[in-house]
């Protein structure tokens, strides 16, 4: 089959390449490109669902766990909720970001959740895009294989890993369609050639940029000087962000699984044990592997990861699982880790404060350890944020009159001053000072 195009549409020249023209020269190259944008949406489907479960890790698993046949941990399983709310999905979302506007509508599915669970939902800071991403993760959550000396797979690397992926991959997708219109491009002119009688000089890719930079410098400057730009401003906000950047998850030597060691249904080890220079001092440490023989002297192979991640404890202290003796300490092998939660120089942050004093739980800043695997960057850890903390977060027992060290303060104060700070019966720590630059840039 040969395709033919009426005269009068196109030149004589054209006419005469497309009337012999076989059909694969068209068909092949789309084929090819179909197929790989079949590619490109499911790889952007995989990502959406990926984002998801980051999203639902962060804002929903304190809660909720994604199968519904699970313990109930406050509110229940959410394994297809979309299901469950059929045509009243804008509902749903309303319910997520402010679940009393929700109620307030007067539907009678909303009023029974708020009834069946003696816990109040709090809001979600997420916007639709994100709902929906979580929402599609919630229909699609990734299978986990388990087997008993497998290692649990870790979760991926920061969101700027997978977007260097997803340029890589849209990279490889035009290269692909240059490459496919090139040699269609190729044929047609070897066609053209031939039916002019004119001999077809056949350019090399790179004689073809050569060419393409020679006649379009102008434009080739431009773009490499905004391309250079751009790089030089991503570089520099990649290093602003340490630190203050939400997500970051670096690789750990160890694959130690805080869920597995934290949680109330596994080992219910609670977060001093390991880190117990929190309540006596600026840092909250990291347990030495010494602290990790207390029992892995006698459990020697993990839930999920067998013995190869409690192997390299033994290695960092030298333990010989088979005598049960330690060797020479020079012979060990130092655990390191790598930092999650990194603060600037000139910035002054005492951890047995914030958990003695001022009663925080970890959860506050670090997030739901107790269902991670490997610890993640919960908070931004901005000042903005931290100034917004001190104006919410009362100091608690200031009003205990038995309280010996706030008697003696309010002993100090007038009484104008300490009624205009008692009138709303609480004392928050911007009141007490908690604003002064002092306190944190000293």
């Amino acid at each position: 089959m040969r395709y033919k195009i009426p005269y009068k549409i196109v030149p004589l020249h054209l006419n005469y390449v497309l009337l012999h023209m076989h059909t694969d020269i068209i068909m092949k190259p789309l084929r090819i490109f179909f197929g790989i944008l079949s590619g490109v949406l499911f790889f952007a489907q995989a990502q959406t669902i990926e984002e998801g479960e980051k999203l639902f890790k962060g804002n929903c698993a304190a809660c909720h766990k994604v199968d519904v046949k699970e313990a109930v941990l406050v509110g229940p399983g959410l394994l297809k909720i979309r299901d469950r709310w059929q045509d009243k999905q804008e509902l749903l979302k309303i319910w997520i970001k402010e679940p009393k506007k929700a109620l307030a509508t007067g539907d009678a599915y909303v009023k029974e959740l708020w009834d069946m669970y003696p816990s109040e939902m709090p809001g979600q800071a997420v916007n639709d895009a994100e709902i929906d991403a979580i929402l599609m993760y919630l229909d699609n959550p990734p299978v986990k294989k388990v087997a008993a000396s497998a290692v649990v797979a870790t979760e991926k690397d920061s969101d700027a890993d997978n977007n260097w992926l997803v340029m890589l991959v849209l990279s490889g997708v035009l290269l692909i369609v240059y490459l496919v219109a090139r040699s269609l491009g190729t044929q047609l002119e070897e066609l053209a050639a031939k039916k002019r009688g004119d001999k077809h000089t056949h350019l090399s890719i790179f004689e073809e940029i050569c060419l393409f930079v020679h006649h379009q410098k102008t434009w080739v400057v431009i773009l490499s000087v905004v391309l250079g730009l751009m790089g030089a401003v991503r570089g520099y906000l990649a290093l602003m962000q340490i630190g203050v950047y939400p997500g970051y998850h670096p690789t750990q030597p160890i694959n130690f699984p805080h869920d597995v060691h934290t949680s109330k249904d596994m080992a219910g080890i609670e977060c001093v044990y390991c880190h117990n220079s929190v309540e006596k001092s600026k840092h909250a440490g990291i347990p030495s592997a010494n602290v990790c023989m207390n029992c892995h002297k006698g459990i020697q192979e993990g839930r999920n990861t067998g013995k190869s991640e409690i192997e390299k404890i033994y290695k960092a202290v030298n333990f010989s699982p088979k005598t049960m003796q330690y060797g020479n300490p020079k012979d060990a092998e130092p655990i390191v880790w790598n930092k999650v939660h990194n603060l600037p120089d000139h910035v002054y942050f005492n951890h047995s404060q914030h958990v003695v004093v001022g009663k925080i739980a970890c959860q506050k800043c670090h997030g739901p350890v107790e269902t991670m695997q490997t610890v993640s960057q919960y908070s931004p850890l901005t000042m903005g944020w931290c100034i917004d903390c001190h104006r919410e977060t009362e100091v608690p027992g200031y009003t205990d009159e038995k309280n010996k060290y706030y008697r003696e303060l309010h002993a100090r104060m007038d009484n104008k001053s300490l009624q205009k700070m008692l009138e709303d019966d609480k004392v928050t720590v911007s009141e007490l000072g908690g604003l002064e630059c002092g306190k944190c840039h000293y």
